[in-house]
């Protein structure tokens, strides 16, 4: 009986932090995105003003 009661309760949590990981996982993606375009426009933001100049 007590086996039971353990595989309702490891089935309700599984299923009580999906839907938060479902949530936050594209959420995590787009902040990931902007942190990297952050950093590649500062790298080349600084290379275009260098090309400018020496054209």
């Amino acid at each position: 009986m007590l086996g039971k009661v353990a595989d309702f309760y490891e089935k309700e949590v599984e299923n009580a932090t999906d839907r938060p990981k479902s949530l936050i996982e594209p959420l995590m993606i787009v902040f990931l995105a902007g942190i990297e375009g952050t950093i590649v426009t500062s790298i080349m933001v600084p290379m275009f003003e260098i090309f400018q100049h020496v054209e």
